[in-house]
């Protein structure tokens, strides 16, 4: 059917070179492709694949004129998908699987390894040809938004210089694996302390090293210390359990003196109260977004960088779903202290220590909860280093300078508290950028939150949307968007929650001053 892309019957091979007037036709075609009606794109594909079959039996084909049918072919690719989607080309995808017909194939050839679409190897133009005029073929019959692969080829290095697959997750691997090699080495050092000697010098030229080194990571403590749930739905409604106070009024003790009262005294009733209504909650979800721009010629020449980039993104995502999680939970949460001068003259642990076990009783006894019931309490991570710096710093004799982080939670589960240790807090809530000179001083106030077990739950859409865009004004620029976007909020059940803020010292001081 003349007006079907997909449809129809290739013209047969020819050997034939082709004319001047066919190959100005072809160039009229290529330079007017985006206003071409249906039949005339038909007609640049009909050419395109019948010089493509022809190339397969040409040996004397020159790399350019292989170099310009792919070009060619791309090009009618690409406005086919354009029209397809009504005139604008966008691709995202919600993971970065290559579908199954598309993958690579590995086929190994003397000191190099050529990757094809179909598994034929490379050895020569011949070869190439074909490889092209299968791909047209397939993007013909088959349009798919995005790049079709044809072949790439892969120089032979050493092992350790080496990535065997094309996955970014495992290429990352091997560069943790070579991180955490080193870091047990650092670790067997401090094992066993002694001085670092090199000597020598070089034998060759240096070698170029395109791993790209990453120290940081996608942890969520806070997230992962609250019960979650989805909503698909963009929010939630609920309504919030009334507290004992709010029944306060409706239970009375009833004598006997009351009993014969009642017959005539109309004043003398059992205590009653109207039962009250909850103000109704709602949380809808916000978006955690992320976006990176990112060049075509960037990602092809050095994709190990765009896989660093990337990793850090997910890291960035982290921090600020976190920071914005307790943020929330700050916001819902009574903001308390300690009392002035608490624990004036002391080191932390003793200013804080005792701090919490007064909040946490005070709130289990208002709540009426059992005395050893547990309470969730998020601490900013590097408050175990005050704490054992505080108790190294103790007069000499005590034995704390190796108080390890077993002990110090240990301190907190004596208070039936249960610590989630945060990587990002609230402003201040971290340690400021290291200039040359002395090294930062610890924080001076410590954040922290506690809550009943479940009080604080987490809500989130049910997935974590991750993509590539391309469209033709990105195409233009020679650039492509990666995004992440994930919806999530805290949702505050009920009970008591507080948001404790502490002035700390790390003086290793055990007792005031009489």
């Amino acid at each position: 059917m003349p007006g079907r892309l997909t449809e129809g019957l290739a013209p047969a091979p020819s050997t034939a070179k082709p004319s001047a007037e066919s190959d100005s036709r072809l160039q009229y075609l290529i330079d007017n492709i985006t206003s071409l009606s249906e039949y005339e794109l038909q007609e640049l594909i009909d050419i395109l694949q019948s010089r493509a079959e022809a190339a397969g039996g040409d040996p004397n084909l020159s790399t350019r004129e292989l170099q310009s049918l792919a070009s060619f072919s791309m090009l009618v690719k690409t406005e086919m998908q354009r029209r397809n989607n009504g005139g604008a080309i966008t691709a995202s995808a919600t993971t970065f699987v290559v579908p199954a017909d598309r993958r690579p194939n590995r086929v190994g050839s003397g000191s190099a390894t050529a990757i094809t679409a179909s598994g034929v190897d490379l050895n020569d133009g011949d070869s190439l040809g074909h490889e092209f005029a299968d791909a047209m073929k397939r993007s013909a019959s088959d349009p798919r938004i995005g790049k079709t692969q044809v072949a790439k080829l892969h120089v032979q290095r050493s092992a350790d210089r080496t990535l065997t697959t094309d996955d970014p997750i495992a290429t990352a691997a091997v560069f943790k694996a070579a991180a955490a090699e080193h870091a047990q080495y650092v670790a067997a050092q401090l094992a066993q302390p002694q001085a670092l000697v090199a000597a020598g010098g070089l034998g060759t030229p240096e070698a170029v090293d395109y791993a790209i080194a990453g120290f940081e990571v996608a942890d969520r403590p806070v997230r992962d210390a609250l019960p979650s749930f989805t909503a698909t739905r963009g929010g939630v409604r609920f309504v919030r359990p009334p507290t004992l106070a709010d029944l306060e009024g409706s239970v009375g003790i009833w004598s006997m003196a009351n009993d014969i009262a009642a017959v005539t005294d109309p004043a003398v009733r059992k205590p009653i109260l109207r039962v009250p209504m909850s103000t109704e909650v709602v949380v809808d979800l916000m978006a955690v977004t992320n976006r990176l721009l990112c060049g075509n010629t960037l990602a092809r020449a050095f994709p190990e960088y765009v896989t660093r980039i990337t990793e850090l993104a997910l890291a960035v995502y982290a921090r600020v779903a976190e920071q914005q999680l307790l943020t929330q939970i700050g916001a819902l949460s009574t903001a308390v202290s300690g009392a002035a001068g608490e624990g004036a003259g002391v080191g932390a642990t003793r200013v804080l220590l005792p701090l919490l076990d007064r909040a946490a009783t005070g709130m289990r006894d208002r709540l009426r909860m059992a005395q050893d019931a547990p309470l969730q309490l998020v601490l900013p991570h590097w408050s175990k280093g005050i704490l054992r710096s505080d108790l190294a710093m103790q007069e000499p004799g005590d034995a704390r300078e190796g108080v390890t982080d077993a002990e110090l939670i240990g301190y907190l589960a004596a208070r039936n508290l249960a610590p989630t240790f945060a990587l990002d807090g609230e402003a201040g809530q971290h340690f400021d950028v290291q200039d040359p000179g002395p090294v930062n001083a610890w924080p001076t106030e410590i954040v922290s939150y506690m809550f009943p077990a479940g009080a604080f739950q987490f809500m989130d859409g049910g997935t974590l949307d991750l993509g590539i865009v391309r469209d033709s004004e990105l195409n233009a620029a020679n650039d492509f968007e990666m995004f992440s976007e994930g919806f999530e909020a805290v949702l505050h059940r009920g009970g008591e929650a507080f948001r404790i803020s502490q002035a700390v010292t790390p003086s290793g001081i055990s007792r005031a001053a009489a």
